[in-house]
């Protein structure tokens, strides 16, 4: 489907490529409560949350196994240039990932996030709502994670 727009076209493949190349990639986003994942020597998480990459645990299959099969976290471009595979040099002065901002464009396109759960499926473990909620006084808060009451729990 052709998009007039060169910015959402621009979306729109980055989002196809992230597909193929890293399978269900909302839902790692999800899963990974939209911060860099990486464990200090102490246990605690990084938890930023600007220029996230994906990052294949193992390494990067080059198209070789069905994306999906493959473990993959998400890391700021600091840690993910830390990793083994990795040359720390090589990412520094590039153009760091769009991850974040396509996550939020994506769910301002289905209309909210809960409709963006929706349309592609997704389980919201832990519940995150990406997108600041409208209270009753109808003030918008800071974008960023905030915990939902989640049923049950």
């Amino acid at each position: 489907m052709p998009y007039k727009n060169p910015e959402r076209r621009a979306f729109v493949q980055r989002c196809d490529w992230r597909t193929r190349h890293h399978g269900n990639w909302r839902q790692i986003f999800i899963d990974c409560g939209g911060v860099c994942t990486y464990l200090d020597e102490d246990g605690n998480v990084c938890g930023a949350v600007e220029d996230l990459e994906l990052h294949e645990i193992f390494g990067e299959n080059h198209g070789r196994d069905d994306p999906k099969f493959q473990i993959r976290v998400l890391r700021c471009p600091y840690h993910h240039s830390l990793e083994p595979q990795h040359n720390p040099k090589s990412f520094w002065g590039q153009r760091f990932s769009l991850l974040c901002q396509d996550v939020q464009k994506d769910i301002e396109y289905c209309g909210s996030y809960d409709n963006w759960i929706r349309k592609y499926d997704l389980i919201d473990r832990w519940g995150y709502s990406m997108y600041p909620r409208k209270y009753e006084e109808e003030q918008q808060i800071d974008l960023g994670l905030f915990l939902t009451e989640v049923p049950g729990i």
